[in-house]
């Protein structure tokens, strides 16, 4: 009877190991497939962003790009919005689905896509009506009272792009979850050709200022919303919009479940408002702005990147948890660490030789000193890129197991606290370097965060992947 029992245990063992090594292998391959198409269609988003800088750098001059980067709180205040509920709706579905529920998953998405239009009207107006209030509360005041013209201007003509923007990145995860992945790319291929073209002819042919820059964002994203809604023309769609049994209680689990990536990015609002009120008080005030504005452009580059990789942990997560699948989520912070390792070093690896190379992209001979500052900037922020990537892992996959209060303190250290703690501490001494020099702070503080938040947790070292599983 005794040998029974140990063969059973033996053969149970063997299995469950055997269940493990399948589990670690169907992760990886979903965390590459799913990754790689988020990283794509992100970065082919962020081209048309970068295009947008340097053209406005190259062809405005070095004030309309202090403009561009005054706007930049609002850009990151829409990204709240956009964050939360993209987010949200696509931890909560894959939940859902991930427990076999695909009724709740369309109810879920449904409510998302309603709310979603009240909110675009709601900005829109807001926008349309006070943008040039919003601009004299970015700073654009007293000496810098030039930029408040330009900056007006790019509002205007970007607020048409405001419902795009939030449906498209809703869009981006739901319909990885739906299996229609090359509708993305054609999608976000397809605004960031427009997107550039536009650019182009509102310089050189239709001289549009800042106001076409901002037209020419908002047709690019209109078209490309309206390629991703024909994925609702699929017979085998799971998710399709439908104002039958809506439980708006449904919201709230979005916003609470997405209420990160809404911490991330209101603490990114309120960081660069901080950082340039700093750069304008500093000795080259508008050179200085717009060079945050050149770092926060290449700053989009990294982060869309690193959003790929953390919504596919939140994602995967959320899955995860919905099946209590402890295997696979162990599995799952395995490769998302090794992920965060690979691209933080090929990104640190682009960014610190090329500084100079990509800061030239955004300035001509009379904007010499951006180009410099810019250039000192991206160098000493590419150090910490390693250590972005391992916290944004964290808090991304910390979202989709659910673990909001410990996604959101960390979220709101990393984004806010630590970097304009730091500035504000360096600054007298350091001038413009206590900015960038406070991004390379941030990461290595909220690494240590992390380290001490789970450490806490497990009474203990955090040595391996199951001490950061999280699951409740």
């Amino acid at each position: 009877m005794g040998g029974q029992t140990a063969n059973a245990a033996e053969k149970s063992e063997k299995n469950e190991s055997e269940h493990g090594m399948t589990k670690r292998d169907d992760i990886a391959i979903l965390f590459r497939k799913n990754a790689v198409g988020m990283i794509l269609a992100a970065m082919a988003a962020m081209l048309g962003i970068i295009v947008d800088g340097i053209i406005t750098g190259r062809f405005l001059g070095t004030q309309s790009m202090a403009a561009y980067g005054l706007v930049t709180p609002i850009v990151n205040l829409i990204m709240v919005f956009s964050g939360v509920l993209s987010s949200g709706s696509q931890i909560v579905c894959a939940q859902r689905l991930g427990a076999g529920d695909k009724a709740a998953a369309r109810r879920v998405f449904s409510v998302c896509m309603a709310a979603t239009l009240v909110l675009s009207i709601i900005l829109m107006a807001a926008l349309a009506f006070f943008r040039d209030g919003i601009c004299v509360l970015l700073g654009a005041v007293g000496e810098s009272a030039v930029l408040l013209q330009p900056a007006s201007e790019y509002l205007l003509g970007m607020l048409f792009s405001i419902p795009a923007v939030l449906l498209l990145f809703e869009f981006n995860g739901l319909m990885r979850l739906d299996n229609d992945p090359n509708r993305i790319i054609a999608a976000v291929v397809t605004m960031t050709v427009l997107d550039i073209a536009g650019d182009l002819l509102n310089v050189f042919v239709i001289g549009g200022g800042m106001f076409g820059m901002g037209m020419a964002t908002s047709v690019s994203y209109t078209i490309a919303m309206i390629i991703m809604l024909f994925h609702f023309c699929r017979k085998d769609a799971v998710f399709k919009p439908s104002l039958r049994g809506l439980k708006w209680r449904d919201l709230g689990e979005i916003l609470l479940a997405g209420s990160s990536s809404a911490v991330g990015s209101g603490a990114a609002l309120l960081r660069n408002r901080a950082l340039n009120g700093i750069m304008l008080a500093s000795a080259s005030a508008v050179a200085a702005t717009a060079a945050l504005s050149v770092l926060n452009t290449v700053l989009n580059v990294t982060s869309c990147t690193m959003v790929g990789v953390g919504l596919t942990c939140s994602m995967l997560a959320g899955m995860a948890l919905g099946s209590r699948d402890t295997l696979a989520a162990e599995a799952l912070v395995k490769v998302a660490i090794k992920s965060a390792l690979i691209v933080g070093g090929i990104l640190f690896l682009l960014l610190f030789p090329f500084a100079p190379f990509i800061a030239g992209f955004f300035g001509d001979g009379q904007s010499a000193e951006m180009v410099q500052l810019a250039t000192r900037g991206m160098r000493i922020y590419s150090i910490g890129l390693v250590l972005y990537a391992l916290n944004t892992s964290f808090i991304n996959y910390a979202q989709g197991m659910r673990r909001i209060a410990i996604s959101n303190v960390v979220c709101f250290l990393e984004n806010f606290v630590w970097i304009v703690l730091t500035a504000l501490a360096l600054f007298g001494v350091l001038d413009t370097d206590a900015v960038w020099v406070g991004y390379v702070a941030a990461e290595v503080l909220t690494f240590l965060t992390v380290l001490g938040i789970v450490g806490v947790k497990k009474r203990g070292f955090p040595n391996k992947a199951a001490d950061y599983v999280l699951m409740k």
